[in-house]
């Protein structure tokens, strides 16, 4: 079961439709303990004009419903021009198929993977819902 999460502010840049897989408990594993999370999952659209850097931030946004101006800059994190490289299409007919890249950002635990699909971890505490 999933359900799209919509930011009650409508300042917020549209077009990104992040949903949170809501069907099973997802855990990561950290300092060698498995900790519980809830996890936000976008596609980026590689036929349009958003970058996927931005795309990432777009969707972080989202999920923590806080405008851009209050999230870290994101180079801070990860280099956004080598992000935006490095799943970016083989040519315009030949996509992408292998790679994963994992990094923190916002508190979040970010992965990308190749087809462009963003997911969005946050962690909580054991007993939280």
């Amino acid at each position: 079961m999933t359900d799209t999460t919509k930011p009650p502010d409508l300042e917020f840049e549209p077009g990104i439709d992040v949903e949170r897989d809501s069907a099973k408990e997802i855990r990561i594993e950290a300092n060698g303990q498995e900790i519980p999370s809830e996890a936000y999952r976008v596609v980026h659209d590689w036929s349009g004009d958003r970058s996927l850097s931005t795309t990432v931030i777009h969707a972080v946004q989202r999920v923590l419903n806080t405008p851009e101006e209050e999230l870290p800059i994101l180079y801070e994190h990860i280099d956004p021009d080598a992000l935006d490289r490095l799943f970016a299409p083989v040519q315009s007919d030949r996509s992408r198929t292998d790679g994963r890249i994992t990094f923190s950002y916002a508190g979040l635990c970010v992965m990308i993977e190749a087809d462009g699909t963003i997911t969005l971890f946050i962690t909580r505490e054991e007993g939280e819902k």
